[in-house]
C-alpha cells in the first residue's frame, strides 16, 4: 500500500528519463562532452529538488494521505519509513537514463543484475528472521547499492562534479523549514482533501521561496 503511492510521482521521473536516452545519445555521437557535462549537472541538480520534495511531502503528510486515498492509518509507519527511498529511487532512474544515452546500457544491465542476485539472496536470509523490516531493509541496500554504482558510473564516464551540499543538503533544510511554517500555519478545514491540497501547496511554496532566496534554483534551470 505505501509503496504505490510513494512511486506514483516517479511517472515524471521515468518519463523524463526515456527522454533523456535519444538526446544524450545525440550528444555522445558527436563527442560534445561540453554539453554531456551542462545537460547532466541541470538534469541531475532538478531531480535532487525534486525528489527531495516528493520525499518532504510524503514524510510530512502521510496521516492525511493515508486517511483520503486508503481510509487506513496503519499505513502511515511505512509511508514515513520509505519516503527515504524516493530520493534515491529518482536520482537511479535518472542517472540510469543517462547512462544508457551515453552508451553504458551494458553497464547499467550489469549493475541491475549484481542488484538482483543480492536482493534476492538477502531476501532469503532476512524475510523469514525479521518479515516485513527484513524487505524493508533490503529494500534500502538495494537502492543504495544500485545508485552508488550508477552515481560512480556516471561521474567516471561524464567527469561532472555533483554538488552535494546544493543540491541535497539545502533542499533538504528547505524541508525542515517548511515543515516547520505548516506546523504553525497548516490549514485544517472539514473537507480533508481541500486541506490537504492547501497545505502541499503551502508546503511546496515555502521549499521552492526557499532555493530561489537561497540561489539554489532559477528560470535558467528549466531551460534545456
Amino acid at each position: 500500500m505505501a509503496l504505490p503511492l510513494l512511486l506514483f510521482p516517479s511517472v515524471i521521473i521515468t518519463t523524463i528519463s526515456g527522454l533523456l536516452i535519444p538526446e544524450f545519445s545525440t550528444f555522445y555521437a558527436k563527442g560534445d562532452n561540453k554539453q554531456i557535462k551542462r545537460i547532466s549537472n541541470r538534469i541531475l541538480k532538478i531531480t535532487f529538488i525534486f525528489a527531495i520534495l516528493v520525499f518532504g511531502v510524503f514524510f510530512t503528510f502521510p496521516d492525511a494521505l493515508s486517511n483520503i486515498i486508503y481510509n487506513d492509518t496503519n499505513v502511515v509507519h511505512f509511508i514515513k519509513l520509505l519516503a527515504p527511498l524516493i530520493i534515491l529511487m529518482y536520482i537511479d532512474t535518472i542517472v540510469d537514463g543517462i547512462l544508457k544515452g551515453l552508451n553504458e546500457q551494458v553497464a547499467v544491465m550489469k549493475c541491475n543484475i549484481l542488484d538482483l542476485f543480492l536482493s534476492t539472496f538477502l531476501l532469503y536470509i532476512l524475510l523469514p528472521i525479521m518479515g516485513i523490516n527484513g524487505y524493508i531493509v533490503v529494500l534500502y541496500v538495494s537502492e543504495i547499492l544500485n545508485t552508488t554504482i550508477s552515481v560512480i558510473q556516471l561521474i567516471k564516464v561524464s567527469k561532472i562534479k555533483i554538488n552535494y551540499l546544493l543540491w541535497g543538503i539545502i533542499p533538504l533544510s528547505g524541508i525542515f523549514l517548511s515543515r516547520y511554517v505548516i506546523k504553525f500555519i497548516g490549514i485544517n478545514l472539514e473537507n480533508a482533501m481541500f486541506s490537504l491540497v492547501i497545505n502541499i501547496s503551502i508546503f511546496i511554496f515555502v521549499y521552492l521561496s526557499y532555493l530561489a532566496f537561497a540561489s539554489i534554483i532559477s528560470k535558467n534551470d528549466f531551460k534545456i
